[in-house]
């Protein structure tokens, strides 16, 4: 439906990430750059659509986490729309997995981040070996 696309195409803020799990560094810096008026700023202006299409290149940048968390930060309530879209791509993407295959040691996997939606499973390390 057209409301799908116009939530996965239209700019939609993410979360800052910072180094130090968000705490970064104690100077005054850093502490302006978190306080709430600025914060919501950085978020603001953090934004970017989930699918776009330019010069015949798509573009896929989806994380829901971080969609969530910006919202959660600046006391924004997530748009219905946007939360329905996000669920039907979850279920989409969820249900249309071309490659899941546990990797072994040594394995590598390549792809591009920008157009290929792509997962994992937390990493699961055999008892008494090395990780």
């Amino acid at each position: 439906p057209k409301f799908i696309m116009h939530e996965l195409t239209r700019p939609i803020p993410r979360d800052i990430l910072e180094n130090g799990k968000g705490r970064g560094n104690d100077d005054i810096g850093t502490q302006l750059s978190r306080a709430d008026s600025i914060m919501h700023l950085r978020i603001s202006y953090n934004s970017y659509p989930i699918y776009v299409t330019q010069k015949g290149r798509m573009r896929f940048r989806y994380m829901r986490h971080w969609i969530e968390t910006a919202h959660q930060k600046v006391h924004w309530r997530l748009p219905t729309m946007l939360r329905i879209a996000m669920d039907v791509l979850d279920d989409t993407l969820t249900e249309g997995c071309c490659f899941h295959e546990r990797l072994e040691r040594g394995d590598i996997l390549i792809c591009n981040n920008s157009c290929v939606a792509h997962g994992r499973d937390a990493f699961q390390g055999v008892p008494g070996q090395p990780s």
